[in-house]
């Protein structure tokens, strides 16, 4: 019932994350990557709507060796896309 339910401003989970702090991430578990030819991979919502975050992510995960996946239904603008294409 919509009446029921709270107006107030729910309490969110997560955190926000620079793309190198995302990255020092990925890197602590870069000898799993290359043992079991695992690697990173973007998906969401819809990747491309943070094109150049995931950019950044893809370029330096592909940098230092580690393989790249982009989890999308290309609903972006092609030049989202063209920044990511390269990566992955």
């Amino acid at each position: 019932m919509p009446e029921s339910q709270s107006k107030q401003i729910e309490k969110g989970f997560g955190q926000t994350m620079t793309a190198e702090e995302v990255m020092d991430e990925i890197e602590k578990d870069a000898v799993f990557y290359f043992h079991s030819d695992g690697g990173v991979t973007i998906s969401g919502g819809e990747a491309l709507v943070q094109a150049d975050f995931a950019k950044e992510i893809l370029q330096k995960s592909k940098y230092i060796g580690i393989n790249t996946v982009l989890e999308t239904s290309f609903c972006g603008a092609y030049n989202e896309i063209q920044k990511v294409a390269p990566y992955v």
